[in-house]
């Protein structure tokens, strides 16, 4: 049975300060970057045409009857290539029906970890879409609630956290509308603040860490880089979560090499 979420609708907030495969297995994950272990349904090709798949076994493809070493680096697969990668079943299943809302209510039912990660990477490829941007807009609060749905679920930490830099994508949707982001950042600090559980905490922070990676263009200008920063940086100095320390200093370092002007002030050595 899923964990209920705390309250974090927007309504209820206030202006801030396949076909499947048959058998499935787990999907490690480091830090910020998925670390996929030998899975059914998932397809490892190689990287260079030389290469040959002798052997294919449990859906994971095998070089001249070795198999691969257990894990292989987020580079390699990701929302840009999943389709490579994966089974051909669980490509079919998933791109059945592309439409934003489809993916996200599909992902939150899938029982199998194989599909669901492969609908979470999809989801977070759809979000960027041109075609789709008035739709994120429009239905904002919707979209995010429903990543937070996954956040609570029972899915495998990579499902939760290519979930998060989808969340993170939003973001970087609507930063150039200051009302929306203004409402964006909002429920995304006050997700934050209500969850419970230092896991889904630090995803809040991952979102807000990919949607920072990305360089958004802020509607509300560069005052809007000095919130960020700002609260970054009280973050970093009243936590006690070891959890939280490289997330929050990956996403300052990105604020340092993107903006240095805006950052050097107020990180002084």
């Amino acid at each position: 049975m899923m964990a209920s979420p705390p309250p974090s609708s927007f309504a209820a907030m206030q202006q801030p300060p396949g076909i499947r495969t048959k058998r499935g297995g787990g999907i490690g994950f480091m830090y910020d970057e998925p670390s996929m272990q030998q899975h059914p349904g998932v397809i490892f090709k190689p990287a260079t045409a030389a290469s040959t798949l002798d052997d294919v076994s449990n859906g994971f493809a095998h070089r001249n009857g070795e198999p691969r070493p257990p894990a292989m680096h987020s580079s390699e697969v990701g929302p840009h290539n999943w389709r490579d990668h994966f089974d051909p079943d669980v490509v079919a299943y998933v791109l059945e029906d592309t439409r934003l809302s489809t993916l996200q209510r599909r992902l939150v039912k899938e029982p199998n970890a194989t599909t669901a990660l492969a609908l979470a990477y999809q989801i977070s490829a759809s979000v960027l879409l041109t075609e789709n941007k008035h739709y994120v807009r429009r239905l904002l609060d919707v979209i995010c609630e429903a990543v937070v749905e996954v956040f609570y679920s029972k899915h495998a930490d990579a499902v939760k956290d290519e979930s998060a830099r989808a969340l993170g994508k939003v973001g970087f949707v609507v930063a150039e509308f200051a009302s929306d982001f203004d409402k964006y950042y909002a429920w995304l600090w006050k997700g934050f603040e209500d969850a419970k559980k230092e896991n889904a905490q630090n995803l809040y922070l991952r979102a807000m860490a990919a949607m920072l990676r990305l360089e958004p263009r802020f509607g509300g200008g560069e005052e809007v880089v000095h919130r960020i920063m700002k609260d970054l940086q009280e973050l970093l100095e009243r936590t006690n979560h070891s959890g939280f320390l490289l997330t929050l200093v990956d996403s300052l370092v990105t604020i340092s090499k993107w903006k240095p002007k805006l950052f050097e002030p107020i990180f002084q050595v």
